[in-house]
């Protein structure tokens, strides 16, 4: 994505406001799949950032003001016929790659913007999906996890920060995703999937 192409200017926390150019990939069609009906639910996922540059000198500049992201975020979703929090929902991410960043980092909030907005974001940093190896322009990397415990933490956090309230890990489901760019400021970036999912296992009947 070459987000030069869409901005007039370097941007800076006052002139961004709240839209901004996004990339973002998902599934067609997904059925929803509860978490406690699962005996594993493991997330993966094998990449590799082609290009990062950034187009600042088109406009006077040595460098952009703002960053850009690189994210997978998997919808996590209370859908228990009457439960208290039914409709409820998490936005669960993997924080891949940040031009500005060493790692791309851990990111708690409430979402502001979007179709879903004044949700909750809990983000994981590269550091706790992929690990302490950087990701690197040209370096094919990826990751796999129990998605079950992490996103167990995630709803952990959300309850602290007030949100999620009426809602336990046994309520929710997964029920969609998207990965892609979201670009603050006049970088151009390209990725290369190779593989990426969420895989799982039933439980027995008793």
């Amino acid at each position: 994505m070459n987000a030069g192409k869409e901005y007039d200017g370097i941007q800076n926390a006052g002139s961004l406001g709240y839209y901004w150019p996004h990339l973002l990939i998902s599934p067609t069609e997904t059925e929803p799949v509860k978490i406690a009906d699962c005996e594993t639910m493991t997330v993966y996922l094998d990449f590799c950032i082609d290009k990062s540059e950034h187009h600042a000198a088109d406009f006077g500049a040595e460098k952009p003001g703002l960053q850009a992201q690189f994210a997978w975020f998997v919808y996590v979703q209370n859908l228990t016929e009457g439960s208290a929090g039914y409709g409820e929902f998490l936005w669960f991410g993997f924080n891949l790659y940040d031009p500005t960043q060493l790692y791309a980092p851990h990111n708690e909030q409430q979402d502001f913007a979007g179709g879903n907005a004044g949700n909750y974001i809990y983000t994981l940093g590269a550091t706790e999906c992929i690990g302490t190896s950087r990701v690197k322009v040209g370096e094919r990397t990826g990751f796999s996890m129990d998605l079950i415990a992490a996103v167990e933490k995630g709803l952990a956090a959300a309850h602290e920060a007030g949100f999620m309230t009426n809602s336990e890990l046994e309520d929710c489901s997964i029920t969609g995703m998207n990965i892609g760019y979201e670009m603050f400021d006049v970088w151009d970036i390209s990725t290369t999937i190779y593989d990426m999912g969420v895989s799982y296992t039933l439980k027995e009947e008793a």
